[in-house]
């Protein structure tokens, strides 16, 4: 399959959009990201297979319109195909049409596809970088599932199948189980056996019962049989006896017919057709005749014609002698013509040569080198000339203004570099800065500190204060309660009252520092403004500074930029300068070449090599036209000779002039030409006699034929013998048409063997038939009364059966046993079916592991080696995992978790192309490959271009990529800029 062309109703960002591939294997499509390389590829792919309506609701057209579109490609048999899939028609399926706009089945694009869905044309043909790192593991077994998808239908549903008759196998029986189905029905039949083996004495009674009454019924079928054959006799010999009159009927007319013979020939409705061919004959007779006598006539009189005519070679010489007359003429036009045109150029020439007053003959004016070159050259001194005078003037004024800049800039950058402070200074200042800086914090954390270090203090205090306090109390509570004694409270209470006055006492020491401190940070206030006043203006003097320095470099740019514009128009005025000088070199070799030129203004030199163009032009021309006007007068001459050489007999006035002459060859041959038209009617009226006669004949001869084939066919050669015949063949017919229809009666009511026997004169005669029925009659009156025994004894046999059927559960059992065999053998053997399809699957990939499976892996161990120039040598499965790896060079062996995402990409991509080698033998599809190569380096990335070059051979590519800087390698292909 190839794809030309791609038609876009709507689909993502591409909205009536077209693109046409050209039909070519190699389409490369290059684009920026987010310029439409992916949906691209997603619209092939959705006209090809298809998608669902979820994820066709991503490719909604942004601006509205239809999403769809038409992919135009070619198949094996060489024609062109469209395929047409909008979202909303059809129910989403694709409309396919031949060349001619002829609707194809509705599968025939899946066979085109080779029955391929949407998931394995990605696992093979369509990549990308991302969807090569969703295979992360690859074992033999999925391997081989793909190849079995492949080759048997192009599709995963053998894998699907596979999955649900193993499910269905699981759900109907296991060895050991117990919820499987036919686990189930085992168990309760076993339950049913055992209960209907308490029944069992009852149950071989019941038996031999039923096979009496199967045995008595066997003997009443066979007794019904032998009723119904004798039954079946009787009719037939009634049948017999009902239509004898036609069986006697048949071998009465068979003996009459023995009299005649055999076979008996005579032409079918013969006498009939004799009678209508001779009445058919007799006006043609007649207007034979008349022709016959026309003809003579007119042959008569074509002979007298014939004495009065030239000889046809005389006549035609004449004829082709004269058919040069126009010409004659047309050359005496053409002579007057060429005459006056001569004479009007000479006029000109003559005007030209006094206007230009060059002083030139036509000799030297001929003789002049002019050319195509000489018209360029007067025109480039002119237009150069004209060029530079235009250019010079502007140049020297716009270099005047940018020398008059410079002097400007120049004063600017001195003035501002005189003010411009020196560095010794800004260091100064600087350094300045960063110490009144300084200052300012060390003034704004002096008084924070000292009041920080003076609380930590305070917090010291009261804790000491509280320790202490607890201790004295408690050990006085201690002593008072051991001593008992009323005293030792007081220590407590001392305690705490001493603590509570220290306590007072630091807190008016805090608030009198704070006092201090304050009074100490009015006066520091004063100085930091002092050092933020002079930190400002040092700041001002800085940034002045920069500002300056910015500039002056601004300034110095401006200069640079002016001196390197100075450079180019003094090199513009240099080259201006140059030029002229080269212009007046070649005026002067202009002026050496042509001489009259040197006081002829440049602006008129263009004008000058036209007008002298010109001139020679209508001299050659007057020229050309002489030698015209000489050849004329030679052919009127040549003319004139020939015809009075050839035709002087024919002139009836010597002393004419030639057109006289003419007139007079011309009317004889008229004349010729009149007897010529009247020997032609003769003629064509004596064809015409003929072809009527000849007509005529041919119309008696078929009826002449047939008479005669009517005497042959009755071999008869005389008419009286033949109407002789024709009496006895109808008496013959009607003897057979009778015999016939005795023949249809036996043939309708008897069957076939009777029928033929009783035609060949094998019958009964009527007094035998009549006895032969009589007996049979008997036999069936005999064979109903055997019937009517053996139906009373089935019946007593049944009502006995009855009887001893007495138990309901018995029956409900019995039923219940049966039918749940019944229910287990047919459940078995849909189970044994299932149980063989399965197995065929597994032989199958087997197979297709076994057989295709190493075809794939040496394709894909080449494919590797190539692109990674031969490092890897081997694709491979490990024996204990089954899963796919790699072998190196030196013998080392890793798993796809183990290698780079380069490698592990062209591991993955050789696996895919050994894949689609493998099932090119059954169809070639295309390939559709997105960025697929973003992890390869780029000698590796040539390699797999070329691989790409030669995958072409057999498969269309599509390569979308977001550059072509890697692709020289490619040759010959579509390239498509997004």
């Amino acid at each position: 399959m190839r794809i030309h062309s791609a038609h876009i109703y709507g689909f993502g960002k591409w909205q009536n959009q077209h693109f046409d591939f050209d039909g070519q294997k190699l389409v490369l499509i290059a684009g920026p990201n987010e310029a439409g390389k992916t949906t691209l590829r997603a619209f092939i792919l959705y006209l090809l297979f298809g998608l669902t309506p979820q994820k066709r609701s991503i490719y909604l057209p942004k601006h509205g319109g239809q999403l769809g579109g038409t992919l135009t490609i070619s198949v094996n048999d060489g024609h062109i195909y469209t395929i047409e899939r909008i979202h909303d028609r059809n129910s989403g399926e694709a409309i396919c049409r031949d060349k001619q706009g002829q609707k194809m089945p509705k599968h025939w694009l899946t066979e085109q596809l080779n029955r391929i869905d949407f998931n394995l044309f990605e696992r093979i043909f369509s990549f990308d970088a991302l969807s090569l790192q969703h295979d992360r593991d690859i074992s033999a077994e999925q391997l081989g599932e793909v190849l079995l998808s492949i080759g048997m239908i192009g599709s995963d549903r053998i894998y699907r199948a596979e999955k649900q008759l193993n499910q269905y196998l699981q759900d109907q029986f296991k060895p050991q189980g117990k919820k499987p189905h036919l686990n189930q029905l085992l168990e309760k039949l076993a339950t049913k056996a055992k209960l209907l083996r308490q029944y069992e004495p009852a149950v071989s009674n019941y038996e031999r019962n039923r096979q009496l009454k199967d045995q008595y019924q066997n003997e009443l079928d066979e007794a019904q049989h032998v009723l119904n054959e004798l039954t079946q006799q009787l009719r037939l010999l009634q049948e017999q006896k009902r239509i004898y009159p036609s069986i006697e009927a048949v071998h009465r007319l068979t003996d009459q017919l023995k009299k005649f013979p055999d076979p008996f020939v005579f032409p079918e409705q013969g006498q009939a057709r004799f009678h209508e061919l001779k009445e058919a004959l007799r006006p043609l007779t007649s207007e034979l005749e008349l022709i016959s006598q026309k003809e003579s006539d007119v042959s008569k009189d074509l002979t007298d014609l014939l004495s009065q005519l030239m000889e046809a070679n005389r006549r035609e010489q004449l004829k082709q002698s004269l058919a040069g007359i126009d010409h004659y003429y047309k050359w005496l036009t053409q002579k007057k013509s060429l005459s006056d045109q001569i004479d009007h150029l000479a006029e000109k020439i003559a005007d030209y040569f006094n206007q230009l007053k060059l002083g030139l003959s036509v000799e030297a004016l001929l003789s002049l080198p002019l050319s195509y070159m000489t018209e360029e050259q007067w025109g480039f001194i002119h237009a150069e000339n004209e060029h530079i005078n235009e250019q010079l003037y502007p140049i020297k004024q716009q270099l005047g203004r940018v020398e008059q800049q410079e002097q400007t800039l120049q004063a600017d950058l001195n003035e501002i570099e005189q003010t411009l402070i020196m560095e010794t200074q800004l260091h100064e200042l600087e350094h300045e800065r960063e110490l009144l800086q300084q200052k300012i914090n060390d003034d704004d954390s002096l008084s924070q500190r000292y009041i920080q270090q003076n609380q930590l203090k305070q917090r010291q205090f009261l804790i000491t204060i509280f320790i202490l306090t607890f201790i004295g109390s408690a050990t006085g509570v201690f002593l008072s309660w051991q001593a008992l004694n009323l005293f030792f409270w007081l220590i407590p209470l001392v305690i705490l009252l001493t603590s509570l006055g220290l306590l007072i006492y630091q807190k008016r020491q805090t608030v009198k520092l704070i006092k201090l401190v304050k009074q100490a940070d009015l006066t520091t206030d004063q100085q930091k403004h002092d050092h933020l006043e002079r930190k400002a203006r040092i700041d001002q003097q800085i940034a002045q500074y920069q500002q300056q320095r910015e500039t002056i470099l601004l300034l110095k740019q401006e200069l640079k930029q002016n001196q390197i514009e100075q450079l180019k128009l003094i090199e513009r005025l240099d080259l201006l300068e140059q030029r002229q000088i080269h212009l007046i070199q070649l005026k002067e070799e202009q002026i050496e070449r042509f001489p009259f030129l040197e006081h002829l203004p440049l602006q008129y030199w263009p004008k000058l090599y036209q007008q002298l163009s010109n001139l020679i032009e209508q001299i050659k021309q007057q020229n050309k036209l002489v030698k015209e006007r000489d050849e004329v007068l030679k052919q009127l001459n040549r003319f004139e000779q020939k015809l009075i050489n050839q035709f002087s007999d024919l002139i009836i006035n010597k002393q004419a002039s030639f057109t006289d002459k003419l007139q007079q060859w011309q009317s004889q041959l008229m004349e010729q030409e009149s007897l010529l038209k009247q020997k032609g009617v003769l003629q064509e009226r004596l064809n015409d006699y003929q072809q009527q006669k000849q007509a005529v004949l041919a119309k008696l001869k078929p009826y002449q034929e047939e008479m005669d084939m009517l005497l042959i066919r009755a071999e008869v050669d005389s008419e009286e013998a033949f109407l002789e015949r024709a009496s006895k063949y109808a008496q013959y017919q009607k003897l057979t048409e009778q015999r016939e229809e005795a023949r249809q009666q036996i043939n309708l009511y008897l069957p076939p063997t009777l029928a033929d026997a009783i035609l060949a004169g094998e019958y009964l005669a009527l007094a035998d038939l009549k006895a032969k029925m009589t007996d049979y009659q008997e036999k069936i009156a005999l064979q109903q009364r055997l019937i009517s025994e053996l139906q009373q004894k089935c019946a007593d046999q049944s009502a006995l059966l009855s009887q001893e059927e007495h138990s309901e559960q018995f029956i409900h059992v019995k039923h219940d046993y049966y039918k749940l065999r019944d229910q287990l053998n047919e459940q078995a053997r849909n189970w044994l079916v299932y149980r063989m399809a399965f197995d065929h699957i597994q032989k199958t990939k087997t197979r297709f592991q076994t057989s295709y499976l190493p075809q794939i892996l040496l394709k894909a161990s080449e494919l590797l080696s190539t692109l990674t120039r031969h490092r890897y040598q081997q694709v491979l499965f490990e024996p204990d995992t089954n899963q796919l790896c790699i072998q190196a060079k030196d013998g080392s062996q890793y798993q796809l978790k183990e290698l780079s995402q380069g490698t592990r990409d062209q591991l993955l991509i050789a696996i895919r192309l050994a894949i689609s080698v493998w099932y090119s033998e059954q169809n070639e599809l295309p390939f559709l490959i997105d960025d697929g190569f973003v992890h390869f380096d780029h000698d590796r990335k040539l390699v797999m271009l070329d691989v790409i070059k030669h995958l072409t051979k057999k498969h269309q590519v599509f390569y979308l990529t977001k550059s072509v800087e890697d692709h020289a390698v490619i040759q010959d292909y579509k390239f498509i800029q997004l």
